[in-house]
C-alpha cells in the first residue's frame, strides 16, 4: 500500500511539474499586465492534504516556494521585470522609485548578519525624540491579492513551518497592508505552536504597531514570557509599554527583538529599514 502511495504521489508531482512549466510557456507569451493579473485556483487546505497522499511537507514546501515567487512579482524592486507595469498602477516612475529608496539604509543590503548586527547597533534611533510612530508603509497596498491564501495553504499542509508565519506578519504586511490576514495567519501559527514564543512576540506587534492596540499587545507579550527559551527583549518590551506614555522607543526595542529572534537575512534587511523609518518619522 505504501508503494503504490508513493507511485501515486511521485505521478501527481510529476503532473504538478509539468503543469508548472507549461504555465511558465504560456507566461512567456502574456504580457507583463496579464502575467500580473493572473488568477490563481487554490483548493481547500483539507483537499490538498488529502491529494497530497501523506506528504504533507512535501507539497506544503512545493507551494512554500511558489508563494515566494508569487509575492515577487509584485516587490518594487529594478530587478523586477514587472517594475515598470507596478509604477504605472501606482503613478510613479524609475526616479520616483529612486527617491522612495534613497532613505533606506544601503547596509541592509548586504548578507551578512554581522554587518546587519552593526547595522542595527550604529541605528540613530535613540537619539531621537520619542513619540507614537506608526509603519505604515503599503508600498504595493492592493497588489498581490493572493499572497496570504497561498501563504495560508502552505501552513495548513504543514502547521509547524514557522517562517511563512513571520514572512507574512512582518514583510508582506508591511508591503501589502493587509493588517487582518497577516493576524489570522499569525493566530493560526499560535493556535499550532503554542510553545513557540516568536509567534506571539510578532502578534504583539501587529497589535501595537498596526492595530494600535498596546493592551492586547501587552497580553501577547506576557504569553510570549512564560515560554522557555524566550530572549530578554520580551520584557524589556513589556515593561516600557507597561510605564504607558509614547510608544516610539517600544517599537524600536520591538523590532530589535524581531531582529534577533531570527536568522533569515531577507527579515533583517526589512527591520533595518524599518528603524530607520521609525528613526525618521516626525513626532
Amino acid at each position: 500500500m505504501n508503494r503504490d502511495k508513493i507511485l501515486v504521489f511521485i505521478l501527481l508531482l510529476f503532473c504538478c511539474v509539468v503543469l508548472f512549466s507549461t504555465q511558465k510557456a504560456l507566461d512567456s507569451n502574456r504580457s507583463p499586465e496579464a502575467e500580473l493579473e493572473e488568477n490563481l485556483y487554490l483548493p481547500d487546505g483539507k483537499i490538498l492534504k488529502i491529494v497530497s497522499l501523506g506528504f504533507n511537507s512535501l507539497l506544503s514546501d512545493f507551494l512554500w516556494v511558489k508563494s515566494v515567487l508569487y509575492f515577487g512579482k509584485f516587490t518594487l524592486d529594478e530587478d523586477n521585470p514587472f517594475i515598470e507595469v507596478l509604477l504605472q498602477k501606482k503613478g510613479m516612475v524609475i526616479d520616483d522609485l529612486d527617491h522612495h529608496h534613497s532613505h533606506e539604509n544601503e547596509a541592509g543590503t548586504q548578507d551578512s548578519s554581522t554587518q546587519l548586527e552593526q547595522n542595527l547597533v550604529n541605528s540613530s534611533v535613540l537619539d531621537k525624540e520619542p513619540g507614537l510612530t506608526i509603519l505604515h508603509d503599503f508600498e504595493i497596498a492592493g497588489m498581490a491579492p493572493y499572497i496570504y491564501p497561498l501563504l495560508r495553504r502552505v501552513v495548513e499542509l504543514n502547521p509547524h513551518f514557522i517562517y511563512p508565519y513571520q514572512f507574512g506578519g512582518l514583510i508582506v504586511l508591511h508591503q501589502t497592508g493587509k493588517i487582518d490576514e497577516a493576524y489570522s495567519l499569525l493566530e493560526f501559527g499560535w493556535e499550532n505552536n503554542p510553545q513557540t514564543w516568536e509567534i506571539a512576540y510578532f502578534l504583539g506587534f501587529v497589535d501595537l504597531v498596526y492595530r494600535n492596540d498596546s493592551e492586547q499587545a501587552l497580553k501577547w507579550l506576557s504569553q510570549a514570557a512564560l515560554i522557555p527559551g524566550h530572549l530578554p527583549v520580551v520584557e524589556k518590551v513589556y515593561n516600557s509599554l507597561l510605564k504607558g506614555g509614547n510608544n516610539k522607543d517600544a517599537i524600536v526595542e520591538y523590532l530589535k527583538g524581531i531582529f534577533y529572534a531570527t536568522k533569515n537575512t531577507k527579515i533583517r534587511e526589512q527591520i533595518i529599514e524599518m528603524i530607520n523609518q521609525v528613526a525618521n518619522s516626525p513626532q
